[in-house]
């Protein structure tokens, strides 16, 4: 039986196409109690503007319902900063808003990377997921038009993930052996 044997440059993409995220569960705040302002409570992670509501407590879940568990994130003066310890490359969040918001991203030295929009006015009674794929990451910026308030629920950081150095070297070797074997072959 031949086995089809892939070109190395062929093996490098299938590395970048299949690597996975290195990301922890998602930040979904239910750790913390009604009207907690949280700052730098979470491991490698910071928050400016944002107070933790419960459902059925300081939360109207209705309007604002969390996505999960009880407890969302609100930006209550419609301003919400997000920063990271080290720059990632990914983030994601749910969001629910009652006026546009913008999404402004930054990295470490305040250069801004992106500014972006939600796509509707308001989603009251949904989620809006915002998504990055940025690199270099490391601040960002969520603002309500007019300073209303908005929430956010499980958020998502991380960084793109490379394999073990000891994998790295076994594909590297494995599509060296068929590159021979496809050259002996032929």
């Amino acid at each position: 039986m031949k086995i089809p044997s892939m070109p190395v440059a062929a093996w490098a993409l299938a590395l970048l196409l299949f690597s996975s995220w290195a990301q922890a569960a998602p930040i979904d705040f239910e750790q913390f109690t009604d009207s907690y302002a949280v700052s730098t409570e979470v491991p490698d992670v910071a928050f400016s503007g944002g107070t933790v509501l419960t459902a059925g407590v300081g939360l109207n879940d209705i309007d604002f319902p969390p996505v999960s568990g009880q407890n969302v994130l609100a930006a209550l003066s419609g301003v919400l900063t997000i920063t990271t310890d080290a720059p990632v490359d990914q983030l994601s969040a749910y969001f629910t808003y009652a006026s546009t918001l913008n999404f402004s991203g930054y990295d470490s030295a305040l250069n801004l990377l992106f500014s972006v929009d939600t796509p509707s006015i308001s989603n009251l009674g949904s989620h809006y997921l915002f998504t990055t794929t940025q690199a270099d990451l490391s601040s960002l910026v969520i603002s309500a038009q007019g300073g209303t308030a908005f929430t956010l629920d499980d958020l998502q950081i991380g960084v793109a993930a490379l394999p073990e150095p000891g994998v790295l070297a076994l594909m590297l070797l494995g599509g060296l052996g068929a590159a021979i074997s496809r050259r002996r072959q032929s």
